[in-house]
């Protein structure tokens, strides 16, 4: 760019807030194809939350591939599958549970455990 079209540009201006006729335009859209508002962001300690939970995750795939080197890949995906079914049952009596009562699941560990059960 030439130095002459650079000062033909106009001066950036900076906002803090956001653009009420943007936000109010925002409201039907889901930000795909341009800025989000600042007002409409994620916090830090959310975002941070998320970047833990991806480590997580990740923790475990590489747990996964552990127990598959171990044991083998047969043993492991019939523990994973042994596991998942287990997991699912318990569940699934939970849910039903607190669909019935409305119990949350800080609730119903109290009820279960006691104050210790939280």
């Amino acid at each position: 760019m030439s130095s002459a079209a650079e000062r033909s540009l106009p001066a950036l201006v900076l906002s803090d807030t956001d653009d009420p006729a943007v936000v109010a335009a925002a409201a039907t859209e889901d930000y795909t194809l341009h800025v989000t508002p600042l007002s409409w962001r994620m916090g830090r300690l959310s975002l941070a939350s998320v970047w833990w939970a991806l480590a997580s995750a990740m923790f475990w795939l590489i747990l996964g591939a552990l127990v598959a080197l171990t044991v083998g890949t047969v043993d492991a995906v019939i523990g994973m599958v042994l596991a998942a079914l287990v997991y699912g049952g318990i569940n699934a009596v939970f849910a039903r549970h607190a669909a019935r009562t409305g119990l949350t699941s800080n609730l119903f560990s109290n009820a279960l455990f006691g104050t210790r059960g939280r």
